[in-house]
């Protein structure tokens, strides 16, 4: 078996055709003998041929790439824009929904390291410091919840739980902490660095104001 993908196809936009030949049974051998055929086509990309081994299959296939499709259009909007994003210094993203240095937790050496954090849209967006040329990442949030943790020992530590198990779970913790009434000036967040009350307050409004608007 495969351990690693061949290659990977964005399908966003694309149709699916099955391919079936007038010497054919009704439900259409395809072009390989023995096998099911159905092709993605998008204009101004080359078509993928795909088959299945039985009808059945080839039409579930089908089934869950429209679906797909139909999907990642939706998200090609948002996906553009992240993308311009990353290419540019935290200066570009413009009315924050929050900023700041946070310390996050890597995944693999489980290390803490200092980033310069802009959160814009349910999407918190991670660089070296404020001079930085391009993003170093990017965590789409959409879905996420966040609270706090004692993670670590961390005072001013919190969590950003994944709405599925497959999906990763996120910590960060930051220098300092705030009363919570300071929550209620909210809207001064894009004027000032934010720290962990306002973090999470920030974490929550613009996740979900991602969800109303979506």
């Amino acid at each position: 078996m495969e351990q690693h993908p061949l290659g990977c196809i964005q399908v966003g936009g694309h149709s699916i055709h099955p391919i079936q030949e007038d010497n054919t049974e009704s439900e259409g051998a395809s072009i390989t003998s023995g096998y099911y055929a159905f092709t993605l086509v998008k204009g101004g990309t080359p078509s993928l041929t795909l088959a299945a081994h039985t009808p059945l299959t080839r039409h579930q296939w089908a089934q869950v790439l429209t679906q797909a499709s139909a999907h990642a259009a939706q998200r090609d909007e948002v996906v553009e824009t992240c993308g311009l994003r990353l290419q540019h210094g935290p200066a570009s993203v413009s009315t924050p929904d929050c900023f700041g240095y946070l310390h996050k937790l890597g995944a693999r050496y489980h290390q803490w390291k200092r980033r310069y954090c802009v959160l814009k849209d349910a999407a918190l967006y991670l660089y070296h410091d404020t001079e930085a040329t391009q993003a170093i990442g990017v965590v789409q949030l959409q879905g996420y919840r966040v609270q706090s943790t004692s993670l670590g020992g961390k005072k001013h530590a919190f969590e950003l739980l994944p709405p599925e198990p497959r999906f990763r779970h996120f910590y960060f913790y930051t220098e300092t902490d705030s009363d919570k009434e300071e929550v209620i000036n909210f809207l001064r967040l894009i004027k000032e660095p934010c720290d962990k009350t306002r973090w999470l307050a920030a974490l929550e409004y613009s996740i979900d104001r991602w969800i109303k608007v979506v």
